[in-house]
């Protein structure tokens, strides 16, 4: 059968094209509208930033918090007997063309205690303590962003113990086991 286009008949075959681009055009504009409609999301580019996670570790035997960012100084905790406890934040893996500042590691062997900074003053006082540099850990803001959580840091004169934080089970840990409040080291995102 033939249909009438603009006046002139046009084989069949034309015709029953004409039907089904317009139902892919309409599935198309559905499938759009429904992506849209749920708020999914495009993947993140190519370039986007991987983060590591800060995780913290506890050493019964030496009575020692340790905070980790790295696969290699979680290795480190592994074989010293460190028990994980949680995911504490989130740290960029570098500096962001000096947009970050560094997380530094120390160990002190005499009080076995290792002891992360970001700030001039941490790190003065690492060294001043007598802690020896092991590395940067990641990094973190210098000041506060949207969707970031400050870093605290803590100290404990009875166990001469530096502890690190960002989540509220870690600020209630420090809190109910004596530690002090020392001052805030930078800013990451939370762990959750």
């Amino acid at each position: 059968m033939r249909t009438p286009i603009r006046g002139r008949l046009a084989p069949a075959a034309a015709t029953d094209r004409k039907p089904r681009l317009r139902r892919r055009f309409l599935l198309a504009a559905l499938l759009f509208t429904a992506v849209a409609l749920t708020g999914a999301q495009q993947a993140p580019p190519a370039h986007a930033v991987t983060f590591q996670p800060l995780r913290s570790w506890w050493n019964d035997g030496r009575g020692d918090n340790f905070a980790t960012g790295t696969p290699e100084q979680e290795a480190s905790a592994r074989s010293a007997n460190y028990r994980s406890l949680r995911v504490e934040a989130w740290l960029w893996p570098d500096d962001g063309d000096n947009t970050r500042s560094g997380l530094y590691l120390f160990w002190n062997a005499d009080r076995q205690d290792y002891f992360s900074t970001a700030t001039r003053q941490g790190v003065d006082s690492a060294v001043s303590a007598g802690y020896q540099y092991i590395g940067v850990q990641g990094y973190v803001l210098g000041r506060y962003e949207a969707h970031t959580v400050p870093l605290r840091q803590y100290w404990s004169a009875d166990r001469q113990d530096n502890f690190l934080t960002a989540t509220p089970e870690g600020i209630r840990d420090a809190v109910a086991a004596g530690y002090t409040f020392v001052r805030i080291e930078g800013y990451v995102y939370p762990a959750t």
